[in-house]
Parts: C-alpha cells; structure tokens; sequence
C-alpha cells in the first residue's frame, strides 16, 4: 500500500472513533511508520507527506489517538537519526535544508494549535525532543526561540522539555548566557512547584559555571518545603 493510500486508511479509522476498529488502526500507523525505518527508501516527500498527517491527526477527538500521534512522533524522532553529514548523509544538501524546514514548520504549528486536552503539552515537549535530537545535526537556528517559548509556559512538562533543550543548545554551541536570561531562570525557580523543573533550570546556570553544583543543591534544599 503507498503512503497516500495508508494515510487515508489512517484518517478513516480515526474518524470511525470506533473501538473494535482500534486494533486495525494501530496495525495500520504501525505498517506505515515501518517505511522509515530504513533511510534509503525515504524521501523528503515521504517526510512532507508523515508530517502532513500529523497536522490532520492533531484536531481529530477519539479514541486512540493519542496512541496514533505517539507512534507518528517515534517515527519522526527516527527521522532525526538519520546521518545528515555533509560526507556520508544520503541526502543533498538541499534536501536536508527542506528537512529541517519541515520540522521547525512543525514546531509552529504545533505550539500556534489550540487545544485544551493535555496532550497538547505532550505534544510540545515532543517536538522539544526532536530539536534535541537534530541539534547534534544541524544548526536549527529557530530551536532556541522554541524553547525558551516553552519555558514561559505553565505546563511542567513543556518547561522541562525546554530547558532540557537550551541545556543542550548552550554545550553544543557554547552560547553565552546572558544576565537577562539567568534573572529567568531565577524567576522560573522562585515560582515553581516543580522540583525537577527548578533541577533543570539550575543545572543550566551550573553547566555554564554560573552557580557551583554546592549552590544548586543548597538551593535546592532551601525551597524543598515547596515543592512536590
């Protein structure tokens, strides 16, 4: 069955919100999620195309969905382990540069859509994980811009997938954290209910040698009343 024909046969399924149909759904995102796995038979058209039926997954309301988006995000993050090397990478450099413009399109849909169910916060800290798998790739200049949208948000989950990708943006890069962006961290501690939360916005100021691993932990202990 081509990607087209699959697509469809997905979409159907999902808007049957049938549940004796959930085994045939699965079965289906499962055989079409198989043609990643091997790089040489994918094309950029291909991605375009799993890409493509995310956005027309992310609205639909039902049973099983999320499951379907679960297994549409794995098989994306698959797509970010491919070898994107200027000596060995399978694709032209061209091709890679539309790669990567389809997933930072991806990454503002996804944080533009409206959705008051809680996977939408799954599905930002999602996205957040794909960038960290490409950074060690390619240089997504738009992936800091992301995260630090994710780390005003006031979803636990989308703000640790944040600083978890800023983390890795600065020890990649070794970008130079500003006193701004430390006073945010600072604030992001302050107000937290969140012990991993204040963890990961302090391991930031302790990689860039900001604070002492002492102090964080200090810190730490001074706010434990307050978290959970």
């Amino acid at each position: 069955m081509e990607l087209d024909e699959q697509c469809k046969k997905i979409l159907e399924l999902l808007n049957l919100n049938d549940k004796n149909q959930k085994a045939e759904l699965m079965h289906q995102t499962h055989n079409f999620s198989r043609k990643f796995d091997n790089p040489k038979e994918v094309s950029v058209s291909d991605i375009n195309k799993l890409i493509e039926l995310e956005y027309e997954v992310m609205p639909i309301k039902g049973y099983t969905k999320e499951r379907v988006e679960n297994v549409l995000f794995n098989t994306l993050l698959t797509i970010t382990f491919y070898d994107y090397s200027k000596t060995n990478s399978l694709f032209k450099k061209s091709e890679i540069e539309d790669i990567m413009s389809l997933f930072t399109k991806l990454a503002k849909k996804v944080f533009a859509f409206k959705d008051k169910r809680v996977y939408s916060n799954t599905r930002k800290a999602l996205v957040l994980d794909l960038f960290g798998s490409l950074l060690h790739k390619c240089d997504l200049a738009e992936a800091f811009e992301f995260a630090i949208a994710a780390i005003t948000s006031k979803n636990d989950t989308v703000i640790i997938a944040g600083l978890s990708l800023i983390n890795e943006h600065f020890d990649l890069f070794e970008n130079k954290v500003t006193n701004e962006f430390i006073e945010l961290l600072d604030n992001i501690i302050l107000k937290t209910k969140s012990r991993s939360v204040a963890f990961n916005a302090l391991d930031i100021q302790v990689s860039n040698c900001n604070i002492s691993e002492l102090e964080a932990l200090d810190r730490l202990d001074k706010e434990d009343a307050n978290y959970f």
